[in-house]
């Protein structure tokens, strides 16, 4: 079996004035999967990102942060959390395009990037390539009917799992932690702006909130 060739993947908002640079990606390092969280489909409308896919759900890659750099546009990111407990959800102040999220804490090695933030004219190989199979759908439940669309489902829930806790023990291992673009010295390098009023937290159920 061929190795597949690490790629350099590069992401932008939709005016360009931020931009990253996922290094070094391959199938066997990026965690591809579309949560259904009601916390997901409340910022995507929020933001008016038309980033949902057919069945309602937002597809990301899950990386380490420390193969995420910012190239342009440092000073333009912002940062929002819909809950207390939610997760910190990174966008570009200049558009307001969502790029990713992070947990809450800094020491889980983890940040999951909106796919459709991809520079497809960029890139020189098909993206199932780069960032490997859709692994599954989280934080949804469909109709029989849904399933033969759906390409991985919430049944695939253990197997992603499998694929991604030994990624993110190894990451946490070497430090990716502290090499985060979006963290320093543990904390946001932006102030948080909470959207709790807006929203009541409760309704936002399980998943990312």
């Amino acid at each position: 079996m061929t190795t597949p060739t690490p790629t350099d993947l590069e992401l932008r908002c939709h005016c360009g004035g931020v931009q990253l640079l996922a290094a070094n990606v391959t199938p066997a390092v990026a965690n591809r999967i579309v949560c259904h969280c009601a916390g997901c489909r409340a910022f995507a409308e929020r933001m008016d990102a038309r980033d949902l896919d057919a069945l309602g759900g937002v597809e990301r890659m899950q990386v380490s942060p420390a193969a995420l750099h910012i190239t342009r546009g440092a000073d333009a990111l912002a940062c929002m959390q819909q809950s207390p407990r939610g997760a910190l959800r990174w966008i570009a102040r200049c558009c307001g395009t969502p790029l990713g999220l992070t947990l809450r804490s800094a020491r889980v090695p983890f940040v999951g990037l909106d796919v459709k933030r991809v520079d497809l004219d960029r890139l020189v190989r098909p993206l199932d390539d780069v960032i490997g199979p859709l692994r599954a759908r989280v934080n949804g439940t469909f109709a029989r009917s849904e399933r033969p669309a759906l390409r991985a489902d919430t049944r695939s829930l253990l197997s992603m799992l499998a694929h991604l806790a030994p990624l993110t023990l190894r990451w946490w291992w070497r430090g990716d932690q502290r090499r985060s673009p979006f963290f320093d010295k543990g904390r946001p390098v932006v102030e948080v702006e909470t959207l709790y009023e807006a929203r009541e937290p409760k309704l936002l159920g399980r998943g990312c909130r």
